[in-house]
């Protein structure tokens, strides 16, 4: 199966009955299969996809789970080698799925792609952004962007200035339309179902970008979205849906501090919106539903704050400087792919060897270059800082020390990995690791899967 199309239903009939067909109008020479999962709607959508597209693939929810864990239940049944996310308030024009999954093939480092998305009246819709970061978010609150509409820079959020007319490396692209690399989310892993309805697609880009994976809009066909289709758009709970999925992005990958930020600066944003409409609405009454929107968030604005989300799986960094290291250090994949694993070298070309997973590189530390001791001590502490990880596990030499004594202060468990025959590596750097490592294996070929009995699973059970 090439393509599994998941989409998400809440009382989407008429618009979901036209998704459908468009889809199955444009397939042409594509091998796949449609997965709908109904979250509960009340207007018979379950049972128009069963009378009227007996083909396709239904799961019908007794609840609303929420788009997230709407697809992820789509995932568990999904055969294809490629993932779409598709609206169903989307209409497919041309061929839009042959082309995105040829360069999906042709580009292998791209783990999600976007294309070009029309509004209903067939202008340019913007559906990738940068990372929402806090600057990005002052921008929002103050209004600056609003004030300033056609500015690249107030407006660089949205890639303001950018036509969507060629190929580019994004941060975050919406799911109307995603194309995702299946076999990539076995290290990446689905979306994290704490995002109910927004923010779930930023969080999987965002982790998809460092597992190694590129995140891609390519021009390479349009579709109709019409948005909104699932919700009222006047109504101050989606205004707190979409807050409280800002501030857990920034508490996931930030820091509590982060989201302390993030969650005061959109106060500030949905008070100063509130005053602002209230105001209008006296001489415009036409701006009374918005001044009901913002209001209504604004009194009740204390939902909006929200936990990191699910933890998922646990985060190992992996550190080999080059040589025998590395080469036994990727023995372990086996292993590795149970977690989500960041890889440290001192060899930039090794990379390649780890694609999907994310990768650093440092400064070579041989008995030549000891002058750059600081530099790799700055570069490993920034490298922990961005990963956090529950573990960091070493194969020996200089940058694995570092990593390892960084790794205790980061309150990681720390093991090192060393081999009984090199002597010198042990009466070095081994001896000083045993001060930190709070596991401290020399028996590396038994670990490695060298001997006559394989046990790499007992590297995992260490993990």
């Amino acid at each position: 199966m090439e393509l599994s199309i998941i989409i998400v239903s809440y009382n989407t009939r008429e618009i979901l009955r036209n998704c459908l067909k468009s889809v199955f109008e444009f397939a042409s020479g594509v091998e796949l299969e449609v997965i709908v999962v109904d979250n509960a709607s009340v207007d018979g959508s379950v049972e128009m996809v069963a009378g009227e597209f007996p083909e396709v693939v239904l799961l019908a929810n007794t609840e609303n789970r929420g788009f997230a864990a709407a697809n992820n239940q789509g995932f568990e049944v999904a055969r294809g080698e490629f993932w779409l996310l598709l609206n169903s308030d989307t209409l497919l024009l041309d061929s839009v799925l042959p082309a995105a999954i040829g360069y999906m093939r042709q580009n292998p480092e791209a783990g999600m792609l976007g294309c070009r998305v029309l509004n209903s009246d067939m202008s340019l819709q913007q559906t990738c952004f940068m990372w929402p970061s806090l600057f990005n978010l002052a921008i929002q609150a103050t209004g600056l962007g609003r004030v300033f509409p056609e500015s690249p820079f107030f407006r660089r959020e949205r890639l303001q200035g950018w036509l969507r007319d060629s190929e580019r490396e994004v941060d975050s692209i919406t799911g109307c339309f995603l194309l995702v690399r299946a076999v990539a989310t076995q290290r990446i892993g689905v979306l994290d179902e704490n995002f109910f309805f927004y923010g779930e697609e930023t969080d999987w880009c965002r982790r998809f970008k460092d597992g190694g994976y590129s995140v891609m809009f390519v021009p390479l066909g349009e579709i109709i979205h019409l948005g909104g289709a699932s919700g009222d758009k006047t109504h101050y709970s989606r205004k707190l849906l979409l807050s409280q999925a800002q501030v857990r992005l920034q508490r996931k990958h930030n820091g509590l501090l982060a989201a302390v930020i993030a969650w005061l600066l959109l106060w500030c944003e949905v008070f100063i919106k509130s005053a602002g409409f209230g105001v209008a609405s006296l001489i415009r009454p036409g701006l009374r539903s918005a001044f009901q929107k913002h209001f209504g968030a604004l009194l009740h604005f204390k939902r909006a704050w929200a936990g990191k989300g699910s933890a998922g799986r646990k985060k190992v960094l992996a550190v080999a400087s080059s040589g025998g290291h590395w080469q036994q250090l990727l023995r372990l994949d086996e292993v590795f792919s149970s977690y989500t694993t960041s890889f440290v070298s001192t060899r930039a070309d090794y990379r390649a060897t780890v694609l999907g997973s994310r990768f650093f590189t440092v400064a070579d530390v041989n008995r030549w270059r000891k002058w750059r001791i600081p530099l790799v001590c700055v570069q490993l502490f920034y490298i922990l800082l961005r990963v956090r990880p529950d573990v960091v596990i070493s194969t020996g030499a200089l940058p694995g020390l570092i990593a390892i004594i960084w790794g205790r202060i980061f309150g990681a468990r720390c093991i090192w990995l060393d081999s009984i025959a090199n002597s010198e590596e042990l009466s070095l750097s081994g001896r000083v690791a045993g001060k930190f490592a709070q596991l401290w294996l020399t028996q590396w070929e038994h670990l490695a899967g060298e001997n006559e009995t394989p046990r790499p699973e007992y590297a995992g059970r260490v993990l």
